[in-house]
């Protein structure tokens, strides 16, 4: 039964009291008839509702996950700069995304531009004053030289930071980097105060020792790191590089190998593996070195170079040459790598037309080396290119006029002129070293 406010006379009840009572009962007599409709309703109005929400939110939320995750995967593809465009797109909508900071921040430092990369750290900072993006910064005034700055921002980490880590470490590199070696030495001494068992700082501090020639002391420090953990790849290297230093080679092959027994894609192991064998004369293990380092990195100049080198002293002069080649594609611009190419294709292959492209690249690089001025004027003799060889001497005898070194200068000139006779400049210039040696006759003739 239901009951209206004008029934409540008779009930024995207040007022106020009815009609809440009355309201109760008429909502209890609703429910009880019509249920299944008021629910059917009520879902149909949350269903109207979250479709719209989901049809003008969820499009939008799905194509900015979408950008992000392209974004991730353009910084691994190493677009930088399509990274860039989709980061920028996606601060329009999220201007205080962190991630999306961090993103940006991490492609401008990979393409170099460390100025940006500082502005979206700091930016990223604001927002969450984490410890590791102030060693992110600092990191990036760092490649921009400015080590007062890169140690303020290193210094502010350390302090911010809830326990030891690498930023400490970071912070000795900087001080050794800046030649600052007492502080970087104390630095070191207080860590392992505070952590004697962590081997990690025990290899930093004995390669520092290293770098200062204390090579007993860096090996006390390489022996405990050792103990601490015996399967310490680093360790092992860095042992190898001691007895390498100490001109030990044996010991210095022999660690140098147990490193590798542990991890065989150590690039470096195997170059400096290499270069041991290489000073042993033991070429064939020392080519069989080189070219793992290679196949672990086909772009390491260094590895193929001295690969080339032992080549040549294997007399395998043609895979020598071939070697130095692939070099030169990473390096083109690189005078020794150039120089070495050259003399072999002029002392061992006698090619000289090879030999003279090679020394004409030198000299284009460094044009104040005589002895590759000399190199190529006697390359010229023998391709029977006087005037070449002509003027090579005239740029010898500028070379040493120019320091004065009169006698040599004097020498340049006048094989120039047996070269070619009718060489004005050649008699100006014989003509003004004479003068400058004293020598007035002579100078007076060459200017007649």
């Amino acid at each position: 039964m239901s009951y209206t406010c004008a029934e409540w006379s008779g009930t024995g009840l207040p007022r106020k009291m009815f009609v809440h009572y009355s309201a109760c009962l008429n909502f209890k007599y609703i429910m009880s008839h019509t249920c299944t409709e008021f629910t059917f309703s009520v879902k149909m109005r949350l269903r109207q509702t979250l479709s719209h929400h989901i049809h003008n939110h969820f499009p939008k939320i799905c194509r900015l996950d979408d950008l992000q995750k392209s974004a991730k995967l353009e910084m691994e593809n190493r677009n930088f700069i399509r990274t860039q465009q989709i980061c920028e797109e996606l601060l329009q909508q999220k201007p205080n995304d962190i991630n999306i900071l961090i993103l940006m921040a991490e492609s401008f430092f990979k393409c170099g531009n460390y100025e940006q990369s500082i502005h979206f750290l700091k930016m990223a900072y604001n927002l969450n004053h984490s410890y590791k993006m102030l060693i992110n910064i600092a990191f990036n005034y760092w490649k921009l030289s400015n080590y007062d700055s890169a140690k303020y921002y290193f210094v502010e980490a350390i302090k911010n930071s809830p326990r030891y880590n690498n930023c400490w470490i970071y912070y000795a590199d900087l001080l050794i980097k800046t030649n600052d070696i007492k502080n970087a030495e104390y630095m070191y001494v207080h860590l392992l105060k505070a952590y004697p068992d962590s081997y990690i700082i025990r290899n930093k501090y004995g390669k520092f020792l290293l770098s200062q020639k204390k090579f007993n002391n860096a090996q006390q420090q390489f022996k405990i790191a050792l103990k601490s953990e015996p399967q310490c790849q680093e360790t092992l290297s860095n042992l190898g590089n001691l007895y390498f230093l100490a001109n030990q080679c044996e010991n210095a092959i022999l660690y140098y190998r147990k490193a590798l027994e542990i991890n065989a894609n150590l690039k470096i192991t195997w170059f400096n593996l290499g270069i041991v064998y290489s000073k042993k004369t033991d070429y064939p293990k020392a080519v069989q070195a080189f070219e793992k380092a290679i196949e672990l990195d086909s772009e390491n100049a260094s590895a193929l170079r001295y690969l080339a080198a032992t080549y040549c002293n294997q007399k395998k002069m043609l895979l020598s040459v071939e070697t130095y080649k692939k070099c030169l594609k990473l390096l083109p611009d690189d005078l020794e790598i150039n120089l070495e190419l050259a003399m072999i294709y002029f002392h061992n292959l006698n090619n000289y037309i090879e030999a003279e492209n090679y020394f004409k690249k030198c000299i284009e690089l460094q044009p104040q080396r005589d002895d590759i001025l000399k190199n190529l004027y006697v390359v010229y003799r023998e391709l029977k290119k006087h005037k070449d060889a002509s003027d090579v001497c005239m740029s010898l005898g500028n070379l040493y006029l120019d320091k004065s070194d009169l006698e040599n200068a004097k020498d340049a000139f006048i094989t120039a002129l047996y070269l070619t006779p009718q060489n004005a400049d050649g008699h100006w210039k014989l003509g003004l070293t004479f003068h400058k040696l004293g020598h007035y006759d002579m100078a007076l003739i060459r200017s007649n």
